[in-house]
């Protein structure tokens, strides 16, 4: 069986706290509209080019639009606490983007293309239904904390590849943390096996 999860119902949108999201934004460059119950993204948010911030937490939002990907100067992407299945792939084209927080969706893959953003320094997905961290996460070389804990990941890295990537043993901290002094230096994923056997570990970093 599938997993199930309940898509919000619609509500009228609030077309007034919108206009004045969108006003404030020109402003200040940073469009924040919490808990306004947004069953999507706002239409003309993808256009406003200037923005450096986005915050869209807590609302009703099942999909991001193809067109988030025109925001090149994004350096701060807020989607936790929807109902996320998925990211666009374009993404990975807002390559000013230092932090993404996505917590709290139903997320069940990150996109290859993320590991485009060489300027990520955070990334936030926990509490979503991620399978696993994909290997192409190793080319945001700024990277710093990636939180992937109360996920469905199983633990599937190449023990002496991830060695050899992160300089360091996978190690048990209040949930596994790897450190790395050049890259990733701290990536909590609480909830993985509590006794993994490094025999079967595979899969990132792997050709």
């Amino acid at each position: 069986m599938g997993i199930i999860f309940s898509v919000p119902v619609a509500e009228p949108l609030d077309i007034t706290a919108i206009h004045k999201a969108e006003s404030e934004a020109k402003k200040s460059k940073s469009f924040v509209l919490r808990n306004a119950k947004l069953p999507a993204c706002p239409r003309r948010l993808p256009y406003l080019s200037k923005l450096r911030e986005v915050d869209l937490s807590s609302n009703r939002i099942v999909e991001m639009p193809f067109e988030i990907g025109r925001l090149y100067k994004l350096q701060s992407l807020n989607l936790s606490q929807n109902f996320l299945s998925k990211l666009p792939s374009s993404l990975g084209d807002c390559v000013a983007l230092k932090e993404i927080v996505i917590s709290n969706n139903v997320i069940d893959a990150i996109p290859d293309q993320l590991g485009q953003l060489k300027l990520l320094e955070q990334l936030d997905a926990s509490h979503n239904r991620l399978f696993e961290i994909p290997p192409s996460l190793k080319n945001c070389v700024s990277l710093v904390y990636l939180n992937v804990g109360e996920n469905l990941i199983e633990v599937r890295m190449s023990f002496r590849r991830m060695q050899d990537m992160v300089h360091n043993a996978l190690k048990q901290q209040g949930g596994y943390a790897i450190f790395n002094e050049r890259k990733i230096r701290r990536i909590k994923a609480r909830g993985w096996p509590p006794n993994p056997d490094p025999g079967k570990l595979k899969g990132w970093g792997e050709d």
